[in-house]
């Protein structure tokens, strides 16, 4: 019987920073592969890996810009200055973790669950990232949501 990976299951981490409410989180790597052929030949002998790019995007709902984490993740608890010399000249990375809880106590009388350890097992890590573009949606109802993608420098990890 395979198991379902459920959102009430896991929870995603920016930088140590719990991020609660991601509704959806993508990612993907490509490599970009060179052909080699000798001199005189039209078929290529070997393709070999030249560059790989990784990419992610994700979408959360938000209450505040103001929040820590919102003012985190886009640097925007800063002078207009700071955040432009910051953009230039140098970025500082983030790490997105998903982990899957693990129970750690149970009642089976009343078949709840009592406990979990929120942090038991690491499902992907997503390391060196750092954004490429932002945007905002507001709507009625008060339901904000953020989507945000960009790229990372180490390959994925999973389950470490």
């Amino acid at each position: 019987m395979s198991l379902t990976f459920s959102a009430p299951k896991a929870y995603v981490e920016i930088d140590g920073v719990a991020v609660g409410m991601m509704t959806s989180l993508n990612w993907a790597e490509n490599y970009t592969r060179q052909y080699i052929r000798g001199l005189g030949q039209l078929n290529a002998k070997e393709a070999p890996a030249t560059a790989q790019d990784n990419t992610f995007q994700t979408a959360f709902f938000f209450i505040s810009f103001n929040s820590p984490f919102m003012k985190r993740i886009l640097n925007r608890g800063i002078t207009k200055e700071t955040f432009i010399n910051t953009m230039s000249m140098d970025e500082f990375t983030f790490s997105v973790v998903v982990y899957k809880k693990t129970i750690t106590g149970s009642d089976p009388g009343v078949k709840l669950v009592t406990s979990v350890n929120q942090t038991g097992e690491t499902v992907v890590k997503l390391q060196d990232c750092v954004l490429d573009s932002q945007s905002w949606s507001l709507q009625e109802g008060g339901v904000a949501m953020s989507n945000v993608s960009g790229r990372y420098f180490t390959p994925m990890v999973l389950g470490i």
